[in-house]
């Protein structure tokens, strides 16, 4: 490890600041223990976004033990560099011993200490582990009340405030759900109402489109006309059927039309299809998803209430007590399990299938080695483990003591972007971890796809043959 990363200074508070100068592996920094430091500051600054934030990411203080509910600060020069990551830190300083700053790290270290909150940070495997801890940080720096906030180019439109270091990770009806186990528990409750939303029922985005169609195939190829009434006759048909060399004639009895409310009046107008030539006087409203490109009927979309919430008093004592009792959702979706459990859980999978529609799932075998060959156990993966987990969300991750293992259901015909997604994930995550590895080697990659219906005893054969 380059020492230049990082160093530790004491300020005129007698507080140690732990200042990050470049991509910082904490976990594996044996010199490096909770005790060590009181606070972190970033001062590490790239004309890349991404790489910013993944500096922030690896010492934030809801996913590293070492790191968990300290101060961060980040320097002054990354305040327009980090997109919102400048929404949810602790404050922005010109260097780690400025006097604004000692007198913040003071306040919240107090606040941390009146609070209650263990600094033993909660094992987090699942969904709701990780959501906890999001809610005892915030609770750390005294604040009762969350809400979410509109996020530019954010899938959702709107998501928690704190959800926003994890990317797109916790929108979609896991922080849902998780809400409403907290309010069914009495643990939170609504204050304030702020916005209804609707969302894609496939994709749970909102980047939604609009367009008048057809309601016969569904084209948005339509075309508008005015209806004439001729009060002669009483004829009653669109515009077009009147033109007659440059002058409006009427189609039923042939008398021309030249003055409006004397002669014909436009009491409506009526809509034909450019492709399958219906007429209609409504057109009926399509919905195209800019996220997943699926398109609905405005009646199949999925609405969502944005609202404030409040922890109750009980909600407040459970999570600073760390007694909060949360259902976890399906054992087999997310989270690290053993390498038998996970086995089963393919099976599972494959007979029962997922509530929400999904049926096949992919499959990413990583192996990591050290400079001898020697594989990497899990311990020594942990901290891009942890990373792969939060960025992905509902990835389950395993180990057989050889190889690691992460798998992400889906539906079929999602497969292929799944596929893409992990992959690229897993791929940047890495690259980081080897760059600052001490003798790490390589890594390989194997990729599988699963849909439910094909033997999973054969597929499962086909792993563990592979992996021999």
């Amino acid at each position: 490890m380059d020492k230049k990363n990082y160093e530790i200074v004491t300020n005129e508070r007698g507080h140690r600041i732990l200042v990050v100068n470049g991509l910082l592996f904490i976990e594996k920094e044996k010199e490096l223990v909770y005790d060590s430091f009181d606070s972190i500051f970033v001062n590490f600054s790239d004309a890349s976004s991404p790489m910013n934030m993944a500096v922030i990411r690896k010492v934030w203080p809801v996913f590293f033990p070492k790191c968990w509910l300290k101060p961060i600060f980040l320097s002054g020069k990354l305040k327009n560099r980090v997109a919102h990551y400048g929404e949810i830190v602790d404050g922005f300083a010109h260097g780690p011993l400025s006097e604004n700053m000692a007198q913040k790290i003071a306040d919240i270290l107090e606040g941390i200490r009146q609070s209650g909150i263990s600094t033993k940070m909660r094992e987090a495997n699942t969904t709701e582990d990780f959501f906890i801890t999001l809610c005892q940080f915030y609770l750390s720096r005294g604040k009762h009340f969350f809400t979410s906030s509109t996020v530019r180019l954010y899938a959702s439109g709107y998501t928690l405030q704190l959800s926003l270091l994890f990317g797109e990770t916790f929108f979609g009806d896991r922080h849902v759900r998780f809400q409403k186990k907290l309010l069914n528990m009495g643990h939170i409750r609504q204050t304030r109402f702020i916005d209804r939303l609707h969302y894609c029922p496939g994709c749970y985005g909102s980047h939604l489109l609009f367009a008048e169609a057809c309601p016969k195939c569904r084209s948005s190829n339509i075309h508008e006309e005015d209806v004439l009434h001729h009060f002669r006759c009483a004829n009653v048909s669109p515009e077009s059927t009147y033109l007659y060399d440059g002058q409006l004639r009427c189609p039923k009895c042939s008398h021309f039309l030249r003055h409006i409310g004397v002669d014909y009046d436009r009491p409506a107008s009526v809509y034909t299809c450019q492709d399958c030539n219906e007429t209609f006087l409504t057109p009926k409203m399509k919905v195209v998803c800019g996220d997943c490109g699926k398109t609905w009927n405005t009646e199949e979309l999925f609405p969502y209430d944005v609202v404030e919430y409040e922890f109750t008093p009980e909600g407040v004592q459970a999570f600073i007590t760390g007694n909060v009792k949360v259902e976890r959702d399906y054992d087999h979706y997310v989270g690290y399990t053993e390498y038998d459990n996970f086995l089963q859980n393919l099976i599972a999978f494959a007979i029962s299938g997922m509530p929400g529609g999904e049926d096949a799932f992919y499959l990413l075998r990583l192996r990591v080695v050290d400079a001898m060959q020697s594989p990497l156990g899990k311990e020594a993966c942990i901290p891009f483990l942890r990373v792969f987990f939060l960025r992905l969300g509902n990835c389950k991750i395993s180990s057989d003591g050889n190889y690691l293992y992460i798998q992400q259901i889906t539906k079929s015909d999602e497969l292929e972007e799944v596929q893409k997604k992990v992959s690229r994930i897993v791929k940047e995550e890495m690259e980081l971890f080897l760059e600052d590895y001490n003798g790490a080697g390589n890594y390989s990659i194997t990729e599988y796809a699963y849909r439910r219906g094909a033997d999973i005893h054969a597929f499962i054969r086909k792993l563990n043959d592979a992996g021999q």
